[in-house]
């Protein structure tokens, strides 16, 4: 997300909470590193105007992203001595046909690792914001049932009222099936396919209607009585 991007969103009265893309390292952080090591779990702020960034140095992170370095460090090396071509090598730089390690590059990678950036104008605590956003899966896993389960497209509709109509209905069920998982720990496709056999009827006997009720096997009761205002 580009600041102009972000200006939009607050502008139209948006709250938002998106990553860092870290091009350089920041100035809390390269502060902070003069005189300390930074600690797991440990937050930094960057107050900007109107948002703020807070950057979170895990340390599990930052031994993944140690190794991801030495590996493509080595990659540069063997590189550097004519062992593997020289493309798409990370901290390798050419100048005038010269060859060799960007270590301006290096310093930063290593500056840089376990530290990932959250960006939002939500006036939150810190790691609220970055429990919120590390929820995203949920965000994915939501499009995903609109596009399959859902069948959200294709969308066979040409008029505006007709496609925003297809897109009302799907966005309810779409609200409404992410309830009944969050209320049973089932989902949604298991769940109808728990329930598609139950069948209830009205039976018409000399003149009297009567209701046959259907039989819920007691597997499904059990998920049934999970929702808090009955079935």
């Amino acid at each position: 997300m580009s600041a102009p991007n972000l200006a939009v969103l607050t502008e139209a009265r948006y709250t938002y909470i998106v990553g860092s893309r870290l091009h350089k390292v920041p100035d809390v952080i390269e502060k902070y590193q003069k005189t300390s090591e930074l600690s797991d779990q440990q937050i930094v702020v960057e107050k900007k105007e109107g948002y703020r960034v807070i950057y979170q140095y895990r340390a599990k992170r930052a031994a993944l992203d140690k190794r991801n370095i030495e590996k493509q460090v080595s990659k540069a090396m063997k590189a550097l001595n004519g062992q593997i071509p020289t493309t798409k090598t990370k901290f390798l730089s050419v100048v005038a046909k010269k060859k060799q390690l960007n270590q301006k590059l290096i310093d930063k990678a290593k500056a840089l690792a376990g530290v990932k950036g959250f960006v939002t104008n939500l006036g939150i605590p810190d790691e609220q914001v970055i429990g919120y956003y590390y929820q995203l899966f949920q965000v994915e896993a939501t499009l995903r049932m609109a596009k399959s389960d859902l069948k959200a497209r294709p969308i066979y509709h040409w008029k505006r009222d007709a496609i925003e109509a297809h897109l009302t209905i799907v966005l309810t069920a779409l609200a409404i099936s992410r309830n009944i998982e969050s209320l049973t720990g089932v989902s949604i496709k298991q769940f109808v396919k728990l329930l598609r056999p139950i069948r209830s009827s009205i039976v018409v006997f000399k003149g009297n209607e009567i209701l046959a009720e259907p039989i819920v096997p007691e597997p499904i009761s059990k998920v049934l009585k999970r929702f808090s205002l009955g079935h």
